[in-house]
């Protein structure tokens, strides 16, 4: 089985890379036991040259295509493949205009799995010590639960957690006592308007470091709900 993941060039494109990767190793072997072949192509431009990357991809052999967060690209890809037979999964949900019973599919990233994937590229960076801040509920039970699992590499260790109300913001006590922990990035998980009071508490109380926030949000982060500061660099 050839899987080509199609992964957007910009600033989760590493993210996208690890975490659509490892998507497609384990649910292609699921599907084909055996020989597969997972193809990653960092694509630096817009739907029409998605759509023809993804074109080149079938013709060279792809069974599957795996591809794209942005809902546009995802629907020029999804028509030259569909052109061609191939099915098509992506990290959009599925166009509304393309009819049913067609070969395009949304993933879902289940949190854990992204979690990973943010501590490997991490650590991949250079960075040994992460900071953790999750909201209160099940959500961040379930994090935590999973978190000791995702530090196993030498050196990588977890420089403080911290939990926060949901829609009870500024969380400026929770950014700054992860703050003084001196991590080297910090990961935020929750909804999209959560996420951001946080990243905004973080940036208020002095941290300038890298802040990881679950991939989906990125093209939300300018919510009209968040403050207006300078996010800095968020992944």
């Amino acid at each position: 089985l050839d899987v080509a993941v199609l992964v957007q060039a910009g600033s989760v494109a590493d993210l996208d890379r690890t975490v659509v990767t490892n998507w497609a190793n384990a649910r292609a072997r699921s599907f084909a036991p055996g020989r597969v072949a997972v193809n990653v192509v960092v694509v630096d431009g817009g739907p029409e040259d998605h759509g023809e990357t993804a074109r080149k991809a079938v013709l060279d052999g792809a069974d599957v295509v795996v591809c794209c967060r942005d809902p546009l690209v995802a629907a020029e890809v999804g028509h030259r493949s569909r052109e061609l037979g191939v099915a098509v999964l992506t990290l959009a949900a599925p166009p509304a205009q393309l009819p049913t019973g067609d070969l395009h599919a949304a993933l879902t990233t289940p949190w854990d799995e992204e979690l990973r994937a943010m501590v490997r590229d991490a650590y991949d960076r250079g960075a040994r010590a992460i900071g953790v801040i999750v909201p209160e509920g099940l959500e961040g039970d379930f994090v935590l639960e999973r978190l000791p699992s995702f530090f196993g590499a030498p050196g990588l260790r977890v420089a403080g957690v911290a939990r926060y109300v949901p829609d009870a913001p500024p969380f400026t006590p929770e950014a700054l006592w992860v703050a003084t922990r001196l991590p080297d990035v910090i990961v935020v998980g929750g909804d999209p308007d959560n996420v951001g009071f946080v990243v905004h508490a973080l940036r208020a109380r002095g941290w300038k470091g890298p802040v990881y926030v679950p991939s989906s949000l990125v093209p939300v982060m300018g919510a009209a709900t968040l403050p207006p500061p300078d996010l800095g660099e968020v992944i």
